[in-house]
């Protein structure tokens, strides 16, 4: 008991030093990754538009190509603000998507 005691000292002490310290690597990878995000969806949108406004001078405003650009800009700029979603819908559907588990006989782990 009296190690479980020491260790957990041992670990507020250290959680206070890294607190102290001021923000670390995670802060800034964090707030990377945040700011990275913001700029591929914000690119995305921009993308999105443009090609809507690409294909409608293209096809001197001809409606329908207008609007079935939206609707593949709109798939497009879906698809980017919800990968993680669609990434894992598509994983539960696919067959033999499920995890593979190992099992090690106790033997091995003996030598016997």
């Amino acid at each position: 008991m009296s190690t479980l005691i020491t260790l957990a000292a041992e670990a507020s002490v250290h959680a206070a030093s890294v607190e102290a310290a001021g923000p670390g690597f995670l802060d800034w990878a964090t707030n990377l990754n945040t700011s990275t995000l913001t700029l591929v969806r914000g690119v995305a949108i921009t993308l999105g538009v443009l090609f809507v406004i690409i294909r409608g001078v293209a096809s001197r405003g001809a409606m329908t190509q207008v609007i079935v650009a939206g609707i593949a800009a709109a798939i497009f700029v879906w698809i980017i603000f919800n990968v993680t979603q669609l990434r894992d819908t598509v994983g539960n559907d696919l067959p033999g998507a499920a995890a593979v588990v190992q099992t090690i006989p106790t033997g091995h782990l003996l030598g016997i």
